[in-house]
């Protein structure tokens, strides 16, 4: 059959999200879902058998060992026959206008096709800021939309949020990188370099939640150093193609060094970052803008607050 969308779902271990992510999806006939499970516990599979007789329109993939988000991700473009493909976290799930987008946008010729999000705690329902980054490109892109959409190609790192065109994928080979935290930057920031036809639509495409477990709250030296090589790895491949962009999360690395007093892992993220053209120097030099930024921004609110309270 041919699709006109084809929808990649990673999941580990949260099969009653997934219920939640999946029940937001409108059952049709165009729209391929492909759910790829990690190598869960005999349990989450156990959960994942009875969805998959209830929902037997739905491909659920099973891999016989953990290899991480990006892995599965790639495991789901390898299947995906879709003419647009659109990614969403299991934990995560679809406001109701997709389908409204699904039917705007079947015919469309746009290499990447933009979205906004919204974001809340996944158990409380309450607001959160997880996406309030990519709040900010949108609001910029309402004053100056040639610098927000440098923005969407390049700090917009996430994969969910955008319909992008199968065969444009394809034409350029574009992979997630099967690291620990971070795989899907690789994937978002060629994805923009290539794209040569792209539409921004100011809707809230996705929901995403906040909890307690999540991988990207999981911190250790080894994803400390892949988050360096990541972004280095990026400003290298930019750099190549005459694009100066470093995103500023490389940073975080190295705050969290500073902050714990880890002067040896500090060393070798240095190191790494040198293996693809950036410096120590040009680090240090960076992050002490950014320092400065952070602090003339806090006097700001504090000076705004004192403004109020006269």
């Amino acid at each position: 059959m041919q699709y006109n969308f084809s929808i990649i779902i990673p999941h580990y271990n949260i099969p009653q999200l997934l219920m939640r992510c999946i029940s937001s999806i409108p059952q049709q006939n165009d729209i391929q879902v492909l759910v790829v499970d990690d190598c869960s516990n005999s349990d989450s599979v156990a959960k994942l058998k009875e969805m998959e007789s209830q929902f037997s329109w739905i491909q659920f993939i099973y891999q016989n060992k953990n290899l991480g988000g990006g892995a599965v991700r790639n495991k789901g473009l390898s299947l995906a026959t879709g003419k647009y493909i659109l990614f969403i976290d299991a934990d995560d799930y679809f406001n109701y206008c997709i389908r409204d987008v699904f039917q705007q946008y079947k015919d469309s010729d746009n290499d990447i096709i933009f979205f906004n999000a919204i974001s809340i705690d996944s158990d409380l329902y309450t607001q959160t800021y997880r996406c309030s980054h990519i709040n900010k490109i949108f609001e910029l892109y309402k004053k100056d939309p040639a610098k927000a959409e440098f923005q969407m190609r390049y700090a917009y790192g996430e994969p969910w949020g955008k319909l992008i065109r199968r065969d444009f994928i394809e034409e350029h080979d574009i992979r997630f990188e099967e690291t620990k935290i971070h795989n899907d930057t690789q994937f978002s920031y060629m994805a923009g370099y290539y794209a040569k036809k792209i539409a921004v639509d100011m809707r809230a495409l996705n929901c995403i939640t906040s909890r307690e477990g999540s991988v990207s709250k999981q911190i250790s030296n080894d994803r400390l150093e892949t988050r360096v090589q990541v972004f280095a790895k990026q400003f290298q491949f930019l750099h190549q193609n005459h694009i100066e962009y470093l995103d500023d999360r490389i940073f975080l690395t190295f705050d969290y060094c500073e902050q714990n007093h880890l002067k040896d892992e500090e060393q070798a993220c240095y190191k790494i970052a040198e293996e693809f053209g950036l410096s120590k120097s040009i680090l240090q030099k960076k992050h002490r803008r950014i320092k400065l930024k952070r602090k003339i921004k806090s006097l700001k609110k504090r000076l705004s607050k004192i403004k109020k309270i006269i």
